[in-house]
């Protein structure tokens, strides 16, 4: 006698499946928005902390791609596409003259160097720009979810 149970079930009903599938398909388009705000959001500070003065510009490859939607998920990558480089830059390591006897290059000064190989140090900018905005791009994603929702 003193224990109370309280319970709720949702009958399997056409019209609710009917309810549910349509909502879910009016708030696809806006998981894809969110997503794709929460990318540029990562993109633009990536674009940013790229490294400048490298010999090439890191900035125009960095894009956000492969884009998978579907009706209930949204995600995208963001970072360079195909220049070579880009992990070098991002982590360091050793450059090997392959296709001549040596590197050249120009420094800044205008002074012409050569060399079978040089270490080239990390210059971090896709981490340190995933950290410094991930939890603006994760408010911005849940703000325009909710905003979806209507709540």
């Amino acid at each position: 006698m003193g224990i109370g149970t309280i319970s709720a079930t949702l009958e399997n009903s056409d019209a609710l499946k009917r309810m549910l599938e349509k909502r879910i398909a009016d708030l696809s388009p806006v998981l894809e928005e969110a997503t794709e705000a929460a990318g540029n959001i990562i993109l633009e500070e990536m674009k940013y902390r790229a490294p400048k003065h490298t010999g090439q510009n890191l900035e125009p490859d960095l894009q956000i791609r492969n884009r998978e939607n579907t009706e209930t998920s949204s995600s995208l990558e963001v970072g360079p596409k195909d220049f070579p480089g880009a992990r070098q830059r991002e982590y360091g390591g050793v450059i090997t003259a392959k296709n001549a006897p040596f590197l050249v290059w120009k420094d800044y000064e205008g002074n012409w160097h050569r060399a079978k190989s040089v270490y080239q140090p990390p210059t971090p900018y896709i981490r340190p720009a995933i950290v410094a905005k991930r939890g603006v791009a994760a408010a911005k994603l849940a703000s325009m979810v909710r905003k979806g929702f209507g709540l």
